[in-house]
């Protein structure tokens, strides 16, 4: 599949990974560079929708959400959204500190109490990654800084 100009998606992919890099690499705020990432996301799983959330790991919750494809109105509603076993995708992710995969959000059990969140934007299923911070100390397990969701 070629993109306009003639450049394939996997190149246009690519030259979105190293801009993203470079953002990193100078300091471009993040707000920026997640707004990038979650562009380079939905651009590679076409049809899909990307939101970030970060851990305020005082309140444990999620805050600052990001997610440029969805209305405004999705990102406040799950701003302070609390961490948990039982959450939805992002707050269990977040929790957990692994993948959490939801096929059905009708269905899974750790939506019950959350679906609200996402039955006006048609969501029906959820990938939530989290994303660890890069260190780890001893026996402390990497912190959990945000998380991905698509």
């Amino acid at each position: 599949m070629n993109a306009p100009g003639g450049d394939s998606t996997a190149e246009l992919a690519r030259q979105r990974e190293h801009r993203i890099l470079e953002d990193i690499a100078s300091d471009v705020p993040l707000r920026e560079v997640l707004t990038a990432v979650a562009a380079l996301v939905e651009f590679r799983l076409p049809g899909s929708f990307c939101a970030l959330h970060l851990v305020d790991p005082v309140r444990q919750v999620l805050t600052d959400p990001l997610c440029p494809s969805l209305p405004p109105e999705f990102g406040a509603s799950t701003n302070g959204l609390p961490l948990g076993p039982r959450v939805g995708s992002c707050g269990t992710a977040a929790y957990l500190g692994v993948p959490v995969l939801t096929g059905d959000i009708e269905t899974d059990p750790i939506w019950e109490g959350y679906r609200q969140y996402v039955h006006p934007y048609e969501l029906r299923a959820c990938w939530s990654y989290p994303l660890l911070s890069p260190t780890r100390q001893a026996d402390i397990p990497r912190s959990v800084l945000g998380t991905l969701a698509v």
